[in-house]
């Protein structure tokens, strides 16, 4: 199996990034995995970010979560979102969504769109 460049996943993940619909997405530097492919051809790397979900009266409301690289073994890229929301960025006390449930989506790199929902994790 010939070995794609690690540039191209790194692009892709950069340009799902680039147009995630919210402006304010920033990374918080925790990273998990590599975009580099295993002997398999499989990828998984996910990125942690926050962002700045709306307003609650006075109250920020706060998304932090991950945007995630995935490449299974036939080859097919999957970029995705989870991200879960509280108000000022209090995740102990002031989170909004119902226990396992989460801002969730999929980018759409033929387009470059994101589709985003809340729903059950």
């Amino acid at each position: 199996m010939e070995r794609e460049s690690q540039p191209l996943y790194e692009d892709l993940f950069q340009e799902a990034v680039q147009h995630f619909p919210y402006p304010d997405l920033s990374p918080t530097s925790i990273t998990q995995g590599t975009v580099e492919p295993n002997q398999q051809g499989e990828i998984e790397y996910a990125e942690e970010f926050v962002f700045e979900a709306g307003r609650l009266l006075k109250e920020r409301l706060l998304a932090g979560g991950f945007l995630e690289l995935r490449r299974d073994e036939t080859g097919a890229l999957h970029i995705t979102a989870l991200f879960g929301v509280a108000r000022n960025g209090d995740w102990q006390e002031g989170a909004i969504l119902p226990e396992g449930t989460a801002i969730q989506g999929v980018y759409q790199p033929e387009n470059q769109t994101w589709e985003l929902w809340i729903g059950q994790v």
